[in-house]
């Protein structure tokens, strides 16, 4: 079987075909790219809807079950004031989103625009690569591209939409990547602009906000319960236990959505790392993708790590990074761990060239639409 990696690697290698012969090769194999590319957005899209629904459905959990148990306490209509705070947090984030540019996030950590007249070797080098990337996935508008001037190797990308856009690359990341290692992690963040994944974060992050004012209110409402019946008389003590017990479950069930938002929260994050990676794969090649990987990885193992400058990263802004610099638990992750990633960029390589060639055509007609209704969606 023919695949992806012997594919391209016979393209390099093989000086005696014909430039006829090569030009069909480069010509199905730019199709089987952008069928590769066109299965991942599906899937992608697939999964994200997926988790809305899971999302909707807690959401929804947690109204029916506010309102029920606060209407025992004769407190009606609180389960659709929390409805109400989940709407508007999700509309405020949303609005302040969509007011601000992903390029004020790199401008926060540090970050200065390259320029597309850039004459320093390494920022045109860097803008060059986007500016590819850019066109081989047929987007009109080039995100812009900030550069960070510091020895850790990441890059992030920010921004609601594509036209506000913006893809941020560190001088160590740059330093440290051939043209084929960096163009890979640079498609890895278009891959986050293509599949709105900026916009997913922004609502989920909303999201788990009202979720967690949610556990605050019931907590203050735990506290004066608490003052109030150590007022009142011992005559009602059987009323008092009642109204503890609820309010118990009533914290629980804020603690329960809260927990399980983050839960989902964390899953997205990872499947949108997966889909990305998937992504640089296709429009370069996967094991690109991996030595990228593997070189930054070491490079954050090692003991002289420490006393390199870094990113001044946050709880708020960890997630966006293509590397995740804590070493957190896998339940709480943002990112897959290394070994998931790698197999996952071996199973892509693996795959059949012929099978995706048979689909090529419809393929690419399917990319163009799916870009054109994502940008009709912004």
């Amino acid at each position: 079987m023919r695949t992806f990696s012997t594919r391209v690697s016979s393209l390099m290698d093989n000086n005696q075909q014909t430039d006829l012969e090569k030009a069909v090769f480069a010509e199905k194999q730019e199709l089987f790219r952008k069928a590769l590319l066109e299965s991942v957005i599906n899937k992608g899209n697939k999964d994200t809807k997926f988790y809305w629904a899971c999302f909707s459905a807690l959401a929804s959990f947690g109204t029916l079950g506010f309102e029920v148990l606060f209407r025992m306490l004769d407190i009606p209509f609180i389960g659709f004031g929390y409805a109400a705070l989940l709407t508007c947090y999700l509309l405020f984030n949303r609005s302040a989103s969509m007011l601000s540019s992903g390029s004020n996030i790199a401008a926060s950590m540090g970050g200065v625009e390259i320029l597309p007249n850039s004459t320093i070797p390494e920022h045109a080098r860097v803008y060059r690569m986007v500016e590819e990337i850019t066109n081989s996935v047929k987007l009109k508008t080039i995100p812009k591209v900030y550069w960070i001037d510091c020895d850790e190797a990441n890059a992030f990308a920010s921004g609601y939409s594509i036209k506000k856009s913006c893809i941020t690359v560190t001088k160590g990341l740059a330093s440290m990547l051939n043209d084929d290692e960096l163009k890979s992690v640079i498609g890895h963040e278009m891959g986050h602009v293509l599949n709105g994944d900026m916009k997913t974060g922004t609502l989920i992050a909303g999201m788990i906000s009202s979720f967690a004012i949610a556990v605050d209110l019931t907590r203050h409402l735990k506290s004066n319960q608490s003052s109030n019946s150590s007022k009142s008389s011992s005559s009602n003590n059987k009323g008092k236990d009642n109204s503890q017990a609820i309010i118990g479950l009533i914290i629980l069930l804020s603690y329960v959505t809260l927990l399980a938002g983050k839960l989902l929260s964390v899953a997205v994050s990872r499947h949108r790392e997966y889909a990305s990676d998937a992504i640089a794969g296709a429009l370069t090649h996967p094991y690109y993708i991996r030595d990228a990987l593997r070189k930054i990885s070491n490079q954050h193992n090692k003991p002289t790590f420490s006393s390199i400058s870094k990113l001044p990263t946050s709880d708020s802004t960890n997630h966006l990074m293509f590397f995740e610099r804590e070493k957190l638990t896998s339940l709480t992750s943002t990112h897959p761990s290394m070994e998931e990633r790698f197999a996952n960029l071996d199973k892509l390589a693996s795959f059949d060239v012929e099978d995706f060639r048979k689909l090529a055509k419809v393929c690419l007609t399917l990319l163009r639409c799916a870009i054109i209704s994502f940008r009709f969606q912004l």
